[in-house]
């Protein structure tokens, strides 16, 4: 199993223990919005000042890693 299905397995734990499943639609579609916010958020973040190229490529990564969660499962 890749790095990245690892981590669409995690999130879809994290999902079922609250009654949901990335597999819904409507689910996974909250879920793209919610990481489209924090994205634009790590985005501010660098903008501001608060974190440098290196950790907010990082970072974005792995947001973009959750964010194919959906379609790894």
């Amino acid at each position: 199993m890749s790095p990245t299905q690892q981590l669409a397995v995690t999130m879809e734990a994290m999902y079922l223990k609250r009654g949901r499943t990335l597999t819904d639609p409507p689910t996974a579609d909250a879920y793209a919005i919610a990481l489209e916010a924090v994205a634009l958020m790590l985005d501010g973040s660098l903008a501001q000042g608060v974190v440098d190229d290196e950790v907010h490529a990082s970072l974005r990564g792995m947001v973009e890693g959750m964010a194919a969660a959906p379609t790894q499962l």
